[in-house]
């Protein structure tokens, strides 16, 4: 491997990294499972929204002529000729010098061209007097004031919401084609290692930063895979790196990647064929981005507390969102996620791993 000396910039290691990552296939989900999803496919509306011209408000559909000249000295008087309610049709037309009592949501029946709300009527038995005027279009949701039909409401790329989700689902669509998720395998080495679970032991330490990792990965919208521990032994950190290149989109090690005896990472990975791209980046420690002969994309990262998350942020955490087909790959800031008490961390800086309005920014 032929391997830069001088760290370069987070900007330069980002876009190298970007170069190898491709686009994972796609799946069919409920409307259940999709928020939060990178959608595969572009939505057209079948129909308008809202499909028909209805009540914003609870009230009284009139023919707002009618009303021109309303005022407190010389109310108008209508005659209420039905009810209508969410979910009904209107039984019959309107004509000049009548009313319909209507709820929100329902249709506006043939005729009606304004809404007066009820708390601006005085109605005694099925007679109502207006005292002020009805404009055209009063308290009116016109059909298609929202989206036309075969409009394009969402395009391929697009991190699903809430708001997409009712929308979706306003459309009668119980599923959608999304980006499935990339696959993250996270790969520790280090004799000094322990799991969480393990009792404390000298000279040991718990092997936090594969669940840091893993938090990462599932917040910026991908599904880890975290490995077994890996000892400091040839044979088993290239087994544990042919194992994650075959299973999985994207690796992230942490540990193995400086100069001591121990650290044995770059000679497994030189034995494994893999081809890098560069080994040092800018206040986040030794990295290396690299791409196996299956076509799985690697990140490395150093042992110590902290430079994992520093590291994930602008670098992972993009490329596994342009492994999941997201439209927009921003550089998050290269510090945010860092643990307190981790060195060059910034105070006050929020972390930018989220999915925009949801899992995936």
């Amino acid at each position: 491997m032929e391997l830069n000396d001088k760290p370069l910039a987070v900007s330069e290691a980002q876009a190298r990294s970007l170069e190898w990552m491709t686009t994972v296939g796609v799946e069919r989900v409920s409307l259940f499972e999709a928020v939060g999803r990178v959608l595969a496919e572009t939505i057209p509306a079948p129909h308008d929204l809202p499909p028909f011209d209805n009540s914003a408000m609870d009230g009284y559909a009139v023919v707002a002529a009618d009303t021109a000249h309303a005022n407190e000295a010389s109310p108008v008087r209508l005659e209420v000729i039905e009810q209508v309610t969410a979910g009904q049709l209107p039984r019959q037309s309107m004509s000049s010098g009548q009313a319909v009592r209507i709820m929100t949501g329902a249709p506006l029946p043939e005729g009606a061209s304004g809404v007066v709300i009820q708390e601006q009527v005085r109605r005694e038995g099925n007679t109502i007097w207006l005292t002020r005027p009805v404009k055209e279009g009063d308290n009116i949701r016109r059909r298609g004031e929202d989206i036309r039909a075969g409009q394009a409401v969402m395009s391929a790329g697009e991190c699903l919401t809430a708001a997409h989700i009712g929308v979706l689902a306003a459309f009668h669509r119980a599923f959608v084609t999304v980006r499935r998720r990339p696959v993250v395998a996270i790969v520790a080495t280090g004799d000094e290692l322990i799991e969480v679970d393990e009792p404390p032991s000298p000279g040991k330490i718990v092997n936090s930063n594969a669940y840091a990792l893993a938090a990462l990965v599932r917040a910026a919208g991908a599904q880890p895979l975290v490995l077994p521990l890996v000892r400091d032994d040839v044979a088993q950190v290239e087994a544990a790196f042919a194992e994650a290149a075959a299973t999985a989109d994207l690796v992230v090690s942490s540990g193995g990647v400086s100069v001591g005896d121990h650290d044995l990472v770059k000679p497994a990975l030189e034995r494994l064929g893999l081809e890098a791209r560069f080994w040092r980046m800018d206040e986040a420690g030794k990295a290396a981005p690299v791409r196996s002969p299956a076509g799985a994309a690697m990140l490395r990262a150093a042992r110590q507390s902290g430079i994992e998350h520093g590291l994930f942020s602008p670098v992972c955490a993009s490329g596994a969102r342009q492994n999941a087909g997201l439209a927009r790959s921003p550089l998050a800031a290269s510090r945010s996620a860092r643990p307190a008490g981790a060195r060059g961390q910034d105070e006050g800086r929020p972390p930018n791993l989220s999915a925009g309005a949801s899992g995936v920014d």
